[in-house]
């Protein structure tokens, strides 16, 4: 089958997603998109699977027209994000599934993801253009004194990569998978649920709709993701301003 006969899916920030053949979708990366990162996600991808987090299952590679494309076993389901919109009373069981399935993520190793956390935030830092020399260097030695960690992480955890179909919820979007500190990982998530870009073409009630619980998303999932434990959210605030930063550069993918 030719790429002009696949049925467009969706489309998110860097990829397009096709429906090929026999229970089949293909992510079709942007023109440009480097080869080592559709094969660093792919990796990462296949790892999390590996590793029975529940993910759609990576099969191959692909190049077509200029472009490179993931193949994946087809999931056929809704993101949270839209069920969360679409009925906002569902808010707090929605997100404490989200803490959930973070916690369980962050029980498994990432000692072989081949980036590390601190690494990649580092290297983010170095593009942010916009800060004085004084800030750049103050925000890395924060990051310099944070702990160290070696669970994997999935660094771009929110409602919008998490699709729900049936009683199941299937985590996707490896791109930014690292191996490092959990915290890191939910100060991240928790920046995302109170200031996180909806994906364009969002309508605009559901703008309205999600602006008005944003703080409420983040409060649920700190406090499921803690599950009484004591000191994680001073924990969080320390991993804050780094993390914040590195958002800020979100073109910069290292």
């Amino acid at each position: 089958m030719s790429q002009h006969e696949w049925t467009p899916v969706d489309r998110g920030a860097t990829t397009e997603v096709f429906r090929i053949d026999c229970g089949k979708v293909v992510n079709l990366y942007d023109r440009g998109t480097a080869e080592e990162a559709v094969r660093r996600e792919f990796a990462a991808s296949l790892f999390a699977f590996e590793q029975g987090i529940l993910t759609p299952e990576p099969l191959k590679i692909i190049e077509t027209e200029e472009r490179y494309g993931a193949v994946f076993r087809e999931v056929r389901g809704c993101a949270m994000l839209s069920a969360i919109a679409a009925d906002p009373s569902m808010t707090v069981p929605h997100i404490s599934e989200l803490a959930r399935l973070h916690r369980d993520l962050h029980r498994r190793p990432g000692n072989v993801m081949g980036r590390h956390q601190r690494e990649v935030l580092s290297t983010r830092l170095e593009h942010i253009s916009w800060l004085s020399l004084s800030d750049a260097a103050e925000i890395r030695e924060r990051l310099r004194g944070l702990p160290d960690g070696s669970r994997l992480c999935h660094g771009d955890f929110h409602p919008g990569n998490i699709l729900l179909a049936g009683e199941r919820a299937w985590i996707i979007d490896w791109m930014d998978a690292t191996s490092g500190h959990p915290v890191g990982d939910v100060a991240r998530t928790a920046l995302l649920l109170r200031y996180g870009s909806l994906p364009g073409g969002t309508p605009e009630e559901v703008r309205l709709c999600l602006s008005q619980i944003r703080r409420q998303m983040m409060q649920i999932y700190l406090h499921r993701y803690a599950a009484g434990r004591v000191g994680l959210i001073p924990e969080v605030r320390r991993w804050m301003v780094p993390v914040a930063a590195v958002r800020l550069t979100r073109s910069s993918r290292a």
